[in-house]
Order: C-alpha cells, then structure tokens, then sequence
C-alpha cells in the first residue's frame, strides 16, 4: 500500500487530536502523524488511540 495523502495533527488535547485522526480516516487520508512537543502528551500514546479508531484496526 503506498502512503498518497497524509495529514500532520496539530498540538492539541489528546481528545481534539483523536477526533481529528478520525475525521482523516473518514476523509479517505492514507497516514496520520502528529507533532511531539516537550511539554505535551506522549506521541506514541497519541497514535493508539486512533489505531483502534480507524482503518488502521481492520
């Protein structure tokens, strides 16, 4: 599978950002990252909860 489109969260709450990975997935976005800011929440657990959420669980 080759990644076309791809989207970058912007820092945000840890909820804001799951629901925007989720709105990526329904828009048909193949790739969601986010950004690691030294003071926020941890990217890794940023990027499981949409995993569950998403195309990516199927």
């Amino acid at each position: 599978m080759a990644l076309d489109y791809g989207v970058i969260l912007p820092g945000d709450t840890a909820t804001e950002q799951l629901e925007l990975a989720v709105l990526a997935d329904e828009s048909r976005w193949d790739g969601v990252s986010v950004w690691e800011a030294g003071y926020g929440v941890d990217a890794w657990s940023l990027l499981s909860a949409p995993a569950g959420r998403t195309r990516a669980s199927t």
